[in-house]
């Protein structure tokens, strides 16, 4: 039997991993204020969704929605989102504001300055989880500033254990995780930098490379691997997200690009260095603010070229991330051991 006097919020992020990582400080803040929380995203995160602390219920079918909310949080504002929200039931409805024009109005067309780009009010501090918190005071609820966390049980942590195993990574190794793949070709760092950060890696700090990625990564990681040989591995394609996220949790440190599994690392609880080319941190996505995070990037005045990245350079030499040289990421790195940013420990 319900408890009716219990209240319920539905909250719409539908995609991408980082996106929806960066919602769950809001859904952990709605159950502190009386919500039962559900969290719906597309199936592919479905598992994702039952890591985040604050989801009652994490759904990627509209059919497993309830029939009616008390409150409705839309932290997507896509065309699909907006569609879903129209037809929920639900006592109060808001939408985050996504700032979708004054992102655009930021863009260096052409790889120069514009004269609207000064229009666009975004300034290098903001933060997408502060916009989140904005519809969240909207609902009554003040919020406060929280880093994303995962809960990661037992069962999860031994699967992570018997993925490393069978990659022939004993206990107590100690490894940097490295995730050279994005959704956009402009987002991804070179191939041949990751392999010489990785050789760097192991012959100077005794880490062992482990490569992750999708499926379809799968090749890219095989390829960087055979370039920087010695202790690399690659589990591209041999994990689902939950596994990843608790394998995260036990690397000492993990390199990325601007994707994913830069966000879902923090939230698990390892330092992080990502490296950002045709995106700023105007945007909203860069974890400037992370005690364990550590931003690369290069001033050049052709960012950002692009929202989300790019299948190509628009100048022609992606000078954004080509000038982030494998020993500058080996010196964050090495600085990040150094002053030690305190690991997370997961529930």
């Amino acid at each position: 039997m319900t408890d009716s006097s219990v209240k319920t919020a539905l909250v719409i992020r539908l995609s991408s991993l980082g996106d929806i990582v960066l919602t769950q400080p809001i859904l952990e803040q709605l159950q502190a204020a009386g919500y039962a929380v559900d969290l719906i995203v597309q199936p592919d995160y479905a598992a994702l969704g039952k890591l985040l602390p604050g989801a009652t219920r994490a759904l990627s079918a509209p059919a497993d929605l309830k029939s009616k909310y008390d409150l409705l949080l839309d932290l997507h504002g896509t065309l699909r989102a907006r569609r879903l929200a129209d037809v929920v039931p639900a006592g109060r409805k808001i939408r985050y504001r996504k700032r979708a024009l004054a992102r655009r109005l930021l863009l260096r067309l052409g790889g120069r300055r514009l004269p609207w780009n000064a229009l666009s009010g975004l300034k290098p501090e903001q933060q997408v989880t502060a916009w989140y918190a904005e519809a969240l005071r909207q609902a009554g609820v003040v919020p406060h500033a929280a880093q994303p966390r995962l809960d990661l049980p037992e069962w999860i942590v031994m699967a992570a254990d018997k993925t490393l195993r069978a990659a022939k990574l004993k206990k107590d190794t100690r490894f940097a995780v490295l995730a050279p793949g994005a959704k956009w070709p402009t987002k991804e760092w070179p191939e041949e930098y990751f392999a010489e950060l990785a050789h760097q890696l192991d012959a100077q700090l005794g880490l062992v490379p482990v490569f992750i990625g999708s499926g379809q990564e799968r090749d890219k990681c095989e390829n960087i691997v055979a370039q920087c040989g010695g202790r690399a591995k690659s589990l591209a394609g041999l994990t689902n997200l939950p596994t990843l996220a608790a394998i995260l949790a036990q690397a000492e440190i993990l390199v990325s690009n601007d994707s994913g599994p830069l966000h879902l690392g923090l939230a698990a609880g390892t330092r992080a260095v990502g490296l950002f080319g045709p995106t700023v941190s105007h945007f909203g996505f860069t974890p400037i603010r992370h005690p364990r995070a550590m931003v690369l990037e290069n001033p050049l005045p052709c960012r950002p070229c692009s929202l989300h990245g790019g299948l190509k350079c628009p100048l022609g030499h992606h000078d954004c991330l080509r000038r982030i040289t494998p020993g500058a990421v080996l010196q964050a790195v090495r600085s990040m051991a150094h002053n030690r940013p305190p690991k997370t420990k997961q529930a």
